[in-house]
This record gives C-alpha cells, structure tokens and sequence, in this order.
C-alpha cells in the first residue's frame, strides 16, 4: 500500500449509479484526430458495450461536466487501443470485428 501521507481524498467527477465493466482504456495523445487529443477513451462490457470519450480537460465545472463521458460508438466491449497510425481501434466481443475510428 502507499504511505498514509500520500494518501489525498477527493471527490469523484462523474459517478455511474450500475456498473459499467469496465474493458480497456486509451489515452489519446496523438494528432491525427485532434478532437480526441487529451481524452481518456474507453470500452464499457455491459448495455451492448459502447465506446466512451472522456475529455480529461482541467478545470471543467457545471454543465461542462457533460463532456467528462459521451459515447462516440456501439460496440465497444472487449478493448480500446491507438494505432501506430494515429487511429482508434476496439473490439466488438459480440461480433467478434475490429472496429477503427478515422476521418
């Protein structure tokens, strides 16, 4: 564990009231979709797996809290990775196909 005096307490930005199954989360640091630059990208297992952005922008208050978690597709249960190409892949456990996310 760590030492108690690296321990902080701070309240939660965004709470979901059922669980979600968490399955893989990206980061996007890239360029080549500059939209996504900054975000926290990541596949929910449960409601028929979907792709969440998370924009991890400091500073977001009130209404701008909505930007914290949209989803950007269907889908997404199994994993969410960025390609060498600058792209978003992830997985469908459904389908079994691998999805990519482009201009």
């Amino acid at each position: 564990g760590w030492p108690v005096e690296r321990l902080a307490l701070v309240e939660p930005l965004l709470v979901y009231e059922k669980p979600m199954g968490l399955a893989g989360a990206a980061f996007y640091s890239r360029t080549e979709l500059p939209e996504l630059t900054g975000s926290l990208l990541f596949c929910s297992f449960h409601f028929n797996g979907m792709l969440h952005w998370s924009d991890v922008t400091p500073g977001l208050q009130g209404t701008d809290l909505a930007r914290r978690d949209r989803v950007i597709a269907s889908g997404c249960s199994s994993s969410v990775t960025v390609g060498a190409d600058g792209f978003v892949y992830f997985l469908s456990y459904d389908t079994g196909r691998l999805l990519r996310i482009s201009r």
